[in-house]
């Protein structure tokens, strides 16, 4: 039977936020944990107003980083289930937030030092008609065959997220299980959102109901969901993500899930690459990345464009 969960609050040091060794146990056997307040009201009203705006504009549509999950069409009129991926490539405030900075320390504490930011996205359930985020593992959509990283995601509302409007949901210890096999949401492989097709047990989900600038953190291989939105108001999550050193895999990875150059946004996002949003796409790097050589940049775009021609 599903359950709601209720947590405490985090641990400030330094003006940072740390997990008590409590809640650290909790993610480790769990693979989530709630905290609040890890964002102050005025940093989430800043970054709900700035993310509304992006949505609200369609910013990112040609380049394939704003999406419908789960619409196989998805034409820039899709809205139910809308994604924004790296926000932060065209709203910079965004990672000056107190937010970021907190997730940051926290993520360090639970990757170790050599944590690095990986990527930030945000998710916008339309009133009404706010589609179900299908049940998956965040892992399940990583590509590389020989190489794997830890990674956490921090997500946290800017609205109030409650059962009725698709808070987060997680099948407790699941990020034990491995990676389990996925498929596009429906068996349609112009959809970009992934459904796990593995053994679980779904009435066994915990309920993460949150106030705007609390989060939850959740594992990369843990299970996890969002029902519908059926209320008056629109759901906006802000998630950032975080992940530690890669490593060889046990055996290599085959996801065959990932193997769909149908996929609407796909499509979309290749034909800007080569059109020379690949430059644009380099620069963005260099400027996240400053410390790198150069020759690291080269390698990287040469490895973009491959990875796009086999797609």
């Amino acid at each position: 039977m599903a359950t709601l969960l209720t947590e405490t609050d985090v641990r400030v040091k330094d003006g940072l936020t740390r997990l008590s060794t409590e809640q650290l146990h909790e993610l480790k056997e769990r693979g989530f944990v709630t905290v609040r307040a890890i964002a102050p009201p005025a940093d989430v009203a800043i970054m709900d107003a700035v993310l509304r705006d992006l949505l609200a504009r369609g910013v990112g549509f040609k380049e394939g980083a704003r999406r419908d999950l789960v619409d196989p069409e998805d034409s820039l009129g899709a809205n139910s289930l809308t994604e924004l991926v790296r926000p932060q490539n065209y709203a910079a405030v965004l990672r000056r937030s107190a937010y970021f900075e907190s997730a940051y320390a926290i993520a360090r504490q639970v990757l170790g030092d050599d944590a690095e930011f990986a990527f930030d996205h945000a998710i916008l359930k339309p009133a009404f008609h706010g589609a179900e985020t299908p049940w998956h593992q965040d892992e399940a959509y990583q590509a590389e065959r020989d190489s794997e990283r830890d990674q956490i995601a921090f997500w946290m509302p800017t609205t109030l997220a409650t059962v009725e409007n698709g808070c987060m949901r997680y099948i407790p210890g699941s990020h034990k299980l491995g990676v389990l096999p996925h498929q596009p949401l429906g068996g349609d492989a112009r959809v970009h959102a992934l459904q796990c097709i593995g053994n679980f047990d779904a009435d066994s989900a915990v309920y993460c109901p949150l106030q705007p600038g609390d989060a939850v953190i959740h594992a990369g291989r843990t299970l996890h969901s969002a029902a519908p939105n059926m209320t008056a108001d629109v759901r906006l999550a802000y998630i950032l993500v975080f992940a530690g050193p890669s490593r060889r895999p046990a055996a290599p990875r085959d996801h065959s899930w990932l193997k769909r150059p149908n996929e609407t946004a796909a499509r979309r996002r290749k034909l800007w690459l080569w059109r020379g949003g690949a430059v644009i796409e380099l620069a963005r790097r260099v400027a996240r990345n400053r410390y790198y050589h150069p020759a690291f940049y080269v390698g990287r775009l040469r490895r973009l464009l491959a990875r796009q021609s086999r797609t």
